[in-house]
């Protein structure tokens, strides 16, 4: 979901008209709010201003990172305490980069390179998984990975 809000001085139309084409071509299905579904939306979710952007893209990565942990276990037919072993360590790594990228908990920077960061985070859970995995499947990992 997204929130748009804009200044009182602003073109409203104009403005949805954009976003709609914006979020259409990126083969969405916007629609806007309205009425209790508006205040719904409003008094349920957690909105994050986009000073906090770093910190959606690191739930995005995270949840990326594990779906594809997850297929490759699938994928390669592990069992499941060798599947749960390989999320442990995703799950260490990504924290671990977290704690890097957020020290204190801080969550509002934007200024983060996420594609250096998932590269180090993903070179760091291959390194580990040597332990639990053939060669073969190292390799194969790190390019679902990639």
């Amino acid at each position: 979901m997204v929130r748009v809000s804009v200044d009182p001085a602003a073109d409203r139309d104009k403005v949805e008209e954009q976003v709609v084409k914006l979020l259409s071509d990126d083969q969405r299905n916007p629609k806007r709010a309205t009425g209790a579904e508006f205040k719904q939306a409003l008094d349920n979710e957690q909105w994050r201003k986009k000073e906090r952007i770093d910190e959606l893209s690191a739930i995005e990565f995270r949840t990326l990172g594990l779906r594809r942990v997850r297929t490759f276990a699938e994928d390669e037919k592990l069992d499941e305490d060798t599947t749960e072993k390989l999320i442990k360590i995703v799950e260490e790594e990504w924290d671990r980069l977290m704690n890097e990228v957020f020290p204190n908990k801080q969550k509002e920077t934007g200024k983060t390179d996420w594609a250096a960061r998932c590269g180090q985070c993903a070179a760091a859970v291959v390194e580990r998984a040597k332990s639990l995995l053939t060669a073969e499947q190292v390799e194969r990992l790190k390019r679902s990975l990639d």
